[in-house]
């Protein structure tokens, strides 16, 4: 598959190098300031199903 990314999203791909899912996904909703009650509400699954993905549990 051939992906033309710009710089900036290089450049955010290549910090994820080396981090799990969800390191990935942990790091990506602090940084935007999210809650895990907001993020489980929006995606309609449970909080500590998330709490378990975040923490490569699952």
């Amino acid at each position: 598959m051939d992906h033309n990314f710009n710089e900036q999203e290089r450049q955010a791909l290549d910090s994820y190098k080396g981090m799990s899912v969800g390191e990935v996904l942990r790091r990506t909703r602090e940084h935007k300031g999210l809650t895990i009650v907001y993020i489980a509400d929006r995606l309609k699954i449970r909080q500590g199903y998330l709490e378990a993905l975040e923490s490569d549990d699952v």
